[in-house]
C-alpha cells in the first residue's frame, strides 16, 4: 500500500498489519513446543504463489489457531479478563 492511502482496502490492510504486530510481540517470547515457525512461513508464502487458496486458507487458519492457543496457554490467570467494548 503506498504511504498515506486512507481507502477502505487501505484501512483493512493496516488493521490486519497492526493485530498481526500485536500478536507476534505477545507471542515472541513464549515457547511454541513442536513448531517450525518459519517452515510454517514458508508454506503458506507457497500457497499463496501457487494461487492454491484452499491450501492458503487453511495454513493461515491453522497458523492463528496454534498462536492463539499458545497465548491462551501462558495467559495469566490472577488478572481480571477486560470487559467488551
Amino acid at each position: 500500500m503506498a504511504a498515506g492511502d486512507r481507502s477502505t482496502l487501505g484501512g483493512i490492510v493496516y488493521g490486519q498489519s497492526d493485530a498481526a504486530e500485536i500478536y507476534r510481540r505477545w507471542s515472541l517470547p513464549l515457547a511454541h513446543p513442536q513448531r517450525d515457525l518459519g517452515e510454517e512461513h514458508a508454506n503458506l508464502m507457497k500457497a499463496t504463489l501457487d494461487r492454491d487458496a484452499d491450501t492458503a486458507v487453511g495454513r493461515l487458519t491453522e497458523h492463528i489457531e496454534q498462536a492463539r492457543d499458545t497465548l491462551l496457554r501462558n495467559a495469566r490467570t490472577d488478572v481480571e479478563p477486560l470487559s467488551p467494548l
